[in-house]
């Protein structure tokens, strides 16, 4: 995705509440409305962005479970030996 270095016009459909806290802003930093939309936008896409690429990797942690009480090299046996289990209860 480039960078446009052109300012766009567009239409945006904003709630009362969100135009008026942006005039607000915009007027307590002595800029347009446009500026402070752009400003406020910029802020919260940057954050978006960085939060997805700094996403926390799961790390599991290990735990020593013994010895196992049935040989579990044969995994279809030991599927079927509990499914077969399951089915006597």
């Amino acid at each position: 995705m480039g960078v446009i270095d052109d300012d766009m016009r567009t239409t945006l459909n904003l709630d009362s509440e969100i135009i008026n806290e942006l005039q607000y802003r915009a007027s307590q930093d002595g800029v347009t409305v446009s500026a402070k939309a752009n400003q406020i936008l910029r802020k919260g896409l940057n954050r978006l962005h960085k939060k997805t690429r700094q996403s926390k990797i799961y790390k599991e942690k290990p735990i020593d479970m013994g010895i196992p009480k049935t040989n579990i090299d044969n995994a279809l046996q030991l599927a079927n030996a509990l499914g077969d289990e399951e089915l006597l209860r």
